[in-house]
């Protein structure tokens, strides 16, 4: 599966956290290349059917260390195995693009995603119905993580807290193990 590179352009560049001779880069062409400082070329290709927004590996040395998460176009996330060249789960919940992934830094199986239709997703990936909670601005009455797109987010040092930023010109800071809504306003336009 050996290739000279991508066909469009890039959107994610990410190192691999356990071995710096390897990144991964995803495309606006597909796909998802894994490539091999040392060879100087991709080694392996993953293939999808929606643009690839975003790519992010598992920070933590374990069971899901060899997984990379991509945030796809076509409203799904999809895990490549890099040990098998293979797709081992797909992950459902969003209604439009999905922007970003991030895997969790306390929980080697959680996964946060946010997307297109405003909604903030955090995954356990061990289950067939992975969707742990879902980031509400309002805490409790609705799903909804931001009014419109969400179109990043990022997790504290700790994994204790995550801010995100959305359509809505809102920046929020939620509390990851429950979802909520920590209510400290940030204003990022005037």
């Amino acid at each position: 599966k050996r290739n000279s590179g991508h066909a469009s352009s890039i959107n994610s560049i990410k190192w691999y956290p356990l071995d710096t001779g390897i990144f991964v880069t995803g495309s606006s062409d597909k796909s998802v290349q894994v490539w091999d400082t040392n060879e100087m070329k991709a080694v392996e290709k993953f293939t999808f059917s929606g643009y690839v927004y975003h790519t992010d590996f598992s920070p933590r040395n374990g069971k899901t260390s060899h997984l990379i998460a991509t945030a796809l176009s076509n409203d799904q996330i999809r895990l490549c195995d890099i040990r098998t060249g293979s797709h081992s789960h797909t992950l459902r919940g969003h209604c439009s693009a999905v922007n970003n992934v991030v895997w969790s830094k306390r929980n080697s199986n959680g996964l946060m995603s946010c997307g297109q239709d405003g909604k903030i997703i955090m995954w356990d990936i061990r289950k067939s119905n992975a969707a742990m909670h879902y980031f509400d601005r309002e805490n409790g009455s609705s799903q909804m993580a931001h009014g419109g797109s969400v179109f990043t987010m990022s997790q504290t040092e700790g994994g204790l807290f995550l801010v995100s930023h959305g359509q809505d010109q809102h920046i929020r800071c939620w509390d990851i193990i429950s979802g909520e809504n920590t209510m400290i306003k940030f204003w990022c336009y005037t």
